[in-house]
């Protein structure tokens, strides 16, 4: 019985962090690629994607505080 306890908290561990580095890459990657999208649009290459860059690595980081006050709430229970 000990031993599946030890597997299932690795895997809830190994949940938690790849669904922490996935959302991290698709929040930056996509408001990367939409910035460079909105320049080639406009014409202004660095600006846009400069600002959706960091768009980007905001809502990330808001999505880890989310995620991981989240996941403290389920462990404290």
């Amino acid at each position: 019985m000990d031993g599946r306890y030890k597997w299932s908290e690795l895997a809830k561990g190994f949940s938690l962090l790849s669904q922490i580095g996935i959302t991290m890459v698709v929040c930056i990657l996509g408001c990367s690629l939409l910035g460079l999208w909105i320049d080639k649009k406009i014409g202004t290459r660095p600006i846009f994607t400069l600002i959706f860059i960091v768009i980007g690595v905001l809502s990330a980081f808001m999505n880890l505080h989310k995620t991981l006050k989240s996941y403290m709430r389920k462990e404290s229970e």
